[in-house]
């Protein structure tokens, strides 16, 4: 992972948001569940989700 992507990653998990996108398949529900695990760990602040899908099937 380059420097930039890696500095967007740190400072999305840092603002607490999660970016779902494209159809929603099973490695993205689990990708998806795992973020949200990590960040209800890491504290009880709010949780943003951003959904851009056209659905999909899991």
């Amino acid at each position: 992972m380059d420097s930039l992507s890696s500095k967007l990653l740190d400072s999305t998990i840092a603002a607490r948001k999660i970016f779902i996108t494209g159809e929603i398949n099973t490695k993205m529900a689990k990708d998806a569940v795992q973020q949200l695990h990590a960040l209800a760990y890491m504290s009880d602040e709010p949780i943003i989700v951003f959904i851009s899908s056209p659905g999909g099937h899991v």
